[in-house]
């Protein structure tokens, strides 16, 4: 699941060594934090950027002194600058907060052209189910249709039972591989006086759970990046 991480790391391009919080500026409402468990500047929100922008310049907020506008291939959003007229650069002294929203369309014609892998990842799971149980290739493409936006979302990083960080979409598809292969290993069958391990047909039809698998993880994505020039919870 290596390619997960390329969304993530074009983020990393668009970031600074930074180091201040402006004082009297607290997370986003709703925001998560995108490392769980672990202290760090960026957070995650499924309000657009401008919704985000909102909140922080409402009456009550530390006024910004600048704000710009920032277009980063497809991402856009603002970097609210707040001891500045121009933090763009990398003085140590500067205070930010900056918002960057995807923009899915951009997003998929972007991977089309560069990386179309990265498209098909959610979906190898379901893929396999083609051809068995009167599964089309066209059923297959109204999925990929429905759920396109999936590669084009920023996902929660956790740490799994080895210590790695995985993402939540990574997470998610490797529990539902290890939930449908040991439903394809084993069953419980009676035979005379006891029950007895036979191996599960191979023809068995995952789609449904493969499907259920696609709604968990559109329901783990989210579509803005917040980055704090510090950690605002320090």
């Amino acid at each position: 699941m290596k390619q997960i991480t390329f969304l993530i790391t074009l983020l990393a391009l668009f970031s600074s060594s930074i180091k201040a919080q402006p004082l009297g500026v607290e997370p986003f409402a709703d925001a998560i934090p995108y490392r769980k468990n672990i202290s760090s500047n960026l957070f995650l929100s499924n309000h657009d950027a401008s919704a985000v922008k909102m909140f922080f310049t409402s009456p009550e907020k530390t006024q910004p002194q600048m704000i710009m506008q920032v277009d980063e291939g497809y991402y856009h959003g603002y970097r609210l600058c707040y001891n500045s007229n121009d933090c763009s650069n990398s003085e140590t002294s500067l205070q930010w907060i900056q918002v960057l929203t995807i923009n899915t369309e951009e997003c998929i014609k972007f991977l089309e052209k560069n990386n179309p892998d990265i498209l098909m990842v959610p979906f190898w799971g379901i893929s396999s189910m083609v051809g068995k149980k009167g599964h089309t290739k066209s059923d297959f493409k109204k999925v990929c249709d429905y759920y396109r936006h999936l590669p084009c979302r920023l996902y929660q990083q956790t740490t799994n039972s080895s210590g790695d960080e995985i993402s939540a979409l990574s997470q998610i598809m490797l529990d539902y591989k290890t939930k449908i292969g040991l439903q394809t290993e084993q069953l419980l069958a009676s035979e005379g006086t006891g029950l007895v391990i036979k191996p599960k047909s191979n023809d068995e039809d995952y789609w449904d759970l493969w499907m259920q698998c696609l709604d968990e993880v559109d329901d783990m994505g989210y579509i803005t990046l917040i980055e704090y020039s510090e950690n605002p919870n320090k």
